[in-house]
C-alpha cells in the first residue's frame, strides 16, 4: 500500500541544416550562382534541445498512477538569404526562444486491462522556418529594403484529456476527449507585392474532438508477426479572440480555423519479423476549410475541399506523464518545405487528396532508427489524377524514446506485438 516511486530524467538535442535554392536558366546545365541567376538561395539552422523530469508515484498496489513532469526546451534558429531575384538584399535573421513544459497525468485502473485516465500540461511550438526568411529584404515606409528583426512568438497550449483505455488478449480499444487553447496562432500570409509567404500570429484558438483507436494483435502468422489497427477523430477548431488580418480584413472570434478536418479515419495492417517492420494503410480525411488567397484566416465564402492531411498539432501529455506531440503540421501539408511555398499562394490545392494509400519500412540497428515512406493519392472530381511521394531518414535513438520502448507508448499502431 505504501507510495513507490520511479524517477527518470533524460534530455535531446537535435542539430538540423537546410539549403533551399532555385535557380534560372535557359539551357541545361544550369548554373547555380548566387547574386547572378538564383531566385533565391538560403541557409537554415535550427538547434533544438531538451532536458526532462518526471516521477510516477504508484499508488493502492499500482491501479492508481500520478505522474508529474516537467521539460525544459530551448530552440536557437538561423536564416541567411543571398541577394537574388525574391531578394534585392541579402541578409541573416536569427532568435533563441524556450520554455518550461509542465505536466501532470492520473491513470486509474480499477479492473485488469481497463484504465481511465485524465492529463494536463502546458506546451510550446516554435515558428517554423517561415516566419524568418520573409524578414529579409522587406521594405520600409521609405521603400527601402531592409532586414527585419524577427518578431513572432510562439505558440503556447495547455491541454486537457479525458481517456479510457481496455487491453485484453492482443486487444487494444481506446476512446478520449481533448481540448486545447492556443495563444498566439500560427497564420500563413503571403504578401501580394513581393510573393513572398511568412508567418505571424493571429490571436487566440481552441482546438477539441474525440478520438476512437482499436487495435489487434494477431501474433506469429507464418512469416512474422502480425497487427490491425483503425483510427477515427472528430475534430473542431475555432478562433476565439478576434483580430486584424492584413489581407483577410477582421477576424471575428467564433471563426473556424483552416486546414482541420472534421472527420478522419485511418485503417491498416502491420507486419513485424525481428528487428523490421513494415505497415500499410489507407487514410480518408473530410472536408475542411481552406485559407483565402492571401490571408492566414479562411475564405469568407467558406470554401471547403477534400484532401489528405493530418490535424493541425496536437500537443499530448500522455496519460503516464510522457511529452508527446500528435500528428504535425508538416507531414502532409500543401507545400513540404516553406521554402518551396514562395511566390505561389499555399490554398491553390492540397498536396494530398481523399483517398491515399502509404507503405512504410522500419528497421533498428543498434542505436540508429530508419525508415522509408512512399505515400499516394487519387483524386477525382473536377480533376482525375494521382501523385506519388517516397522519403527516408534515420536517427539515434533519445534516451526518452529508449523508455517509451521499455515501457511502452501511451498509443500508437506498434504499442506491443
Amino acid at each position: 500500500m505504501a507510495p513507490h516511486n520511479t524517477v527518470t530524467v533524460g534530455g535531446n538535442v537535435t542539430y538540423g541544416l537546410l539549403h533551399s535554392g532555385e535557380f534560372w536558366y535557359g539551357s541545361a546545365p544550369v548554373p547555380t550562382v548566387s547574386g547572378y541567376n538564383n531566385a533565391w538561395d538560403e541557409h537554415d539552422e535550427r538547434l533544438l534541445a531538451s532536458a526532462y523530469a518526471q516521477d510516477d508515484v504508484g499508488l493502492f498496489d499500482h491501479t492508481v498512477h500520478i505522474t508529474p513532469g516537467v521539460k525544459f526546451l530551448d530552440a536557437y534558429t538561423i536564416s541567411s538569404d543571398a541577394i537574388g531575384i525574391y531578394y534585392p538584399i541579402g541578409g541573416t535573421v536569427a532568435n533563441n526562444q524556450h520554455f518550461v513544459s509542465p505536466t501532470l497525468g492520473i491513470n486509474y485502473a480499477p479492473l485488469p486491462g481497463f484504465s481511465v485516465y485524465a492529463s494536463w500540461g502546458r506546451n510550446i511550438k516554435f515558428p517554423n522556418i517561415g516566419a524568418y526568411y520573409s524578414n529579409i529584404a522587406e521594405t520600409n515606409a521609405a521603400g527601402q529594403y531592409v532586414v527585419v528583426p524577427v518578431s513572432i512568438k510562439p505558440e503556447y497550449v495547455t491541454d486537457y484529456e479525458l481517456g479510457t483505455r481496455y487491453r485484453h488478449a492482443g486487444f487494444l480499444g481506446s476512446v478520449d476527449a481533448y481540448r486545447e487553447y492556443f495563444t498566439n496562432t500560427f497564420v500563413n500570409v503571403t504578401n501580394p507585392t513581393t510573393a513572398l509567404s511568412t508567418t505571424t500570429n493571429g490571436g487566440r484558438s481552441r482546438y477539441q474532438g474525440i478520438e476512437l483507436t482499436l487495435e489487434q494483435h494477431f501474433g506469429h502468422i507464418l512469416v512474422g508477426r502480425w497487427l490491425g489497427y483503425a483510427n477515427y477523430s472528430y475534430n473542431q477548431a475555432v478562433f476565439t479572440s478576434s483580430f486584424h488580418s492584413t489581407y483577410a480584413g477582421q477576424v471575428s472570434a467564433g471563426q473556424p480555423l483552416a486546414n482541420v478536418p472534421k472527420n478522419m479515419v485511418n485503417v491498416g495492417l502491420g507486419w513485424r519479423l525481428g528487428g523490421i517492420d513494415a505497415r500499410i494503410g489507407a487514410k480518408y480525411v473530410g472536408p475542411q476549410y481552406v485559407n483565402q488567397q492571401f490571408a492566414g484566416s479562411r475564405g469568407p465564402q467558406d470554401p471547403r475541399l477534400h484532401g489528405h492531411q493530418h490535424r493541425p498539432v496536437r500537443y499530448h501529455p500522455a496519460p503516464r506523464g510522457r511529452r508527446q506531440k500528435r500528428e504535425a503540421r508538416l507531414e502532409h501539408r500543401q507545400c513540404l518545405q516553406p521554402p518551396l511555398c514562395r511566390g505561389r499562394h499555399q490554398q491553390l490545392r492540397l498536396l494530398w487528396e481523399p483517398l491515399s494509400v502509404g507503405v512504410r519500412g522500419h528497421a533498428v540497428f543498434g542505436v540508429w532508427e530508419c525508415h522509408a515512406d512512399v505515400l499516394g493519392g487519387v483524386e477525382a472530381g473536377a480533376q482525375t489524377g494521382a501523385s506519388w511521394v517516397g522519403t527516408t531518414a534515420c536517427h539515434a535513438i533519445d534516451i526518452e524514446r529508449r523508455y517509451a520502448a521499455r515501457h511502452g507508448p501511451a498509443r500508437g499502431p506498434y504499442t506491443k506485438y
